[in-house]
């Protein structure tokens, strides 16, 4: 994890990047300039989709659709853990956005109420506490 919560240091097809965690997002989403930034440095990518081909992205909260540029296939590697996905790249962004289903894939977040639960064998402590 990086200084401001929930970013995270992602390699996007060999190139890193600061990434947010949206765990409400089911897309991955990197910015116009970042999207530059992998072509320049040659980064991985394949089956690269130009324009939005009658999809809408829809962010949380808001009332009108994101606008993106088009798609890509790349590769995603957090530490040892590596993923395939599919990134949208927005026309106005300027935030990276780790979706759940890659941050999960990834093993950077979890989900469900196994998640901090407190097991009964925590309440057994040693010694004679009668509060």
């Amino acid at each position: 994890m990086t200084e401001r919560t929930g970013d995270i240091y992602c390699d996007i097809g060999g190139i890193k990047f600061k990434m947010l965690i949206d765990s409400g997002a089911d897309v991955d989403v990197i910015s116009y300039s970042q999207w530059q930034r992998i072509k320049d440095e040659g980064g991985l990518i394949w089956d690269a989709v130009a324009g939005s081909s009658g999809s809408a992205l829809k962010g949380y909260g808001l009332g009108n659709h994101i606008q993106y540029e088009g798609s890509f296939m790349t590769r995603l590697k957090i530490g040892q853990q590596e993923i395939s996905a599919r990134i949208f790249v927005a026309k106005n962004g300027d935030r990276a956005l780790l979706s759940r289903p890659s941050a999960i894939g990834l093993r950077v977040l979890k989900l469900g109420p196994e998640i901090n639960a407190v097991s009964a064998e925590f309440n057994k402590i040693k010694g004679d506490y009668n509060a």
